[in-house]
């Protein structure tokens, strides 16, 4: 039944992805960018001076435009940031960073017209709170209420097992695996222990209501950005050594760092593959090269 279901939903998951949501998001990203003149890139200084904004209302329970951004990151940066950046360089080699880069760049757009329709839209309680999001505004804007109520629902789905049950999967399964139990196998019940912390945790932030997820993210979500900063200039750092610790170990190249296009079009050199003869082979793939015997005058000879 469980195979079957990750069949069902990768089916699906792959239609999705590849052929409606993409180019959603490229479209609307591109639309958004264009109509506001790119508001992404125009308010850069707006939004830093926004950060140090005081509370615009009275009430106990009211947030700051710092915590209402961390919020936002909190809900943004997650897991998907470390594994989907990692699965994307893996799958599409280094030119993914440029395409997520310009991704970014575009959805930003996209980004500020949900956050604005949001403000716009939002109503205010009396004890100074505000109730809001894509729900209230496909209610009140479109007129939709039954719409605004499948959205919600939906999106607590989707978060409830494509955000909140992933991450918390990642993390206990990540712990499993790396603390074995005596009998030499994974130890269950590490990710148990991990899986019902996660849980208590969430609980007394959920229920304390967005002042209490406002004041606990403004201070997590900064050192877990510190740290995810840091980790990647040293992951960066350490692959960059090790590159270059390979590249002066192997055997010395030709005179020059790329073959002469007669080089190129011999055929004893791309016997193996013709991916050896890329040049951006030879840049992220360093093997040893042997040296090569003088070139013979004739034909059969090299064969």
């Amino acid at each position: 039944m469980n195979d079957k279901l990750v069949e069902i939903t990768g089916v699906i998951d792959g239609f999705m992805y590849t052929y409606i949501l993409v180019i959603m998001l490229v479209v609307a990203g591109v639309y958004f960018t264009l109509r506001t003149r790119g508001v992404q890139i125009r308010f850069i200084k707006d939004m830093f001076t926004s950060l140090t904004e005081k509370k615009h209302n009275d009430g106990e329970k009211s947030i700051s435009s710092f915590q209402a951004m961390m919020v936002s990151t909190a809900s943004r940066v997650g897991t998907g940031n470390i594994a989907g950046v990692a699965t994307a360089v893996a799958t599409g080699g280094p030119g993914a960073i440029f395409w997520m880069w310009a991704m970014a760049i575009i959805g930003s757009a996209t980004a500020f017209i949900e956050s604005t329709l949001a403000q716009i839209w939002k109503v205010k309680k009396k004890d100074g709170g505000f109730l809001g999001g894509p729900a209230y505004y496909i209610e009140q804007a479109l007129g939709k209420r039954w719409l605004g109520i499948v959205f919600a629902i939906l999106l607590i789905l989707c978060f409830a097992f494509g955000f909140n049950g992933l991450q918390a999967f990642n993390t206990s399964s990540s712990l499993a695996y790396y603390i074995p139990a005596p009998d030499g196998t994974t130890a269950p019940m590490a990710a148990i222990s991990v899986g019902i912390i996660l849980a208590v945790l969430t609980a007394f932030v959920i229920f304390g209501g967005a002042h209490r997820i406002s004041v606990i993210t403004s201070v997590i979500v900064p050192i877990m950005a510190l740290i995810y900063i840091l980790l990647s200039v040293f992951t960066s750092s350490a692959i960059s050594a090790k590159w270059a610790r390979s590249s002066h170990s192997s055997s010395p190249l030709p005179s020059t760092s790329r073959r002469s296009s007669e080089d190129s079009r011999d055929p004893a050199s791309c016997s193996a593959s013709s991916a050896a003869c890329s040049p951006m082979r030879q840049v992220w793939v360093l093997p040893p090269m042997p040296q090569r015997p003088p070139r013979s005058p004739t034909l059969s000879s090299r064969a």
